[in-house]
């Protein structure tokens, strides 16, 4: 379920993860007792054909559950890239380079509904009573346009997703 940012929840506590796309990069902080825990999984493309139609795809877990009474609701907004500093488009940068690819995160399967921060650009995901016993599994959408132009090699940006409960 996703949730407009002007329609949210109050903030009251929130989590931040450090996560890469392209790579499987994984920073994350202690959570207090009683709180919410959260884990994310790398994004890896694998080898893209910019000659092919579809592109390239791929996708991540975040699971988060909260150790909390009553059980909070929960939203989850992922930042802008680091390479590109926006979020259309958020971009991979070659490592050891300066060439670039343009990508995105999408709370959709079909890609069309980019997955933001609750800045104003793309949508945040707003989760109903998360628990220990229940976790939440959001599943990341991820996906490379076609026909760019990029040096062969290893490409990564640097994510921050944020958890508020």
């Amino acid at each position: 379920m996703t949730h407009p940012s002007a329609e949210r929840p109050p903030r009251t506590r929130r989590r931040r993860v450090a996560a890469a796309a392209g790579g499987v990069i994984l920073l994350l902080g202690l959570a207090p007792a009683g709180a919410c825990g959260v884990s994310v999984g790398g994004i890896a493309f694998g080898s893209y054909d910019p000659f092919d139609p579809a592109g390239a795809a791929s996708s991540a877990s975040i699971t988060i559950d909260c150790d909390l009474a009553p059980p909070p609701d929960v939203t989850v907004g992922i930042g802008p890239s680091a390479v590109s500093g926006g979020f259309l488009p958020r971009e991979l940068r070659r490592v050891g380079g300066e060439e670039r690819l343009a990508y995105n995160l999408f709370v959709d399967p079909a890609t069309t509904r980019i997955w933001g921060d609750g800045t104003g650009i793309g949508e945040t995901v707003w989760l109903r009573k998360v628990t220990r016993n229940t976790p939440a599994v959001l599943t990341v959408h991820a996906r490379l346009p076609p026909g760019q132009n990029a040096a062969v090699g290893y490409y990564e940006d640097r994510l921050t997703i944020t958890v508020e409960w």
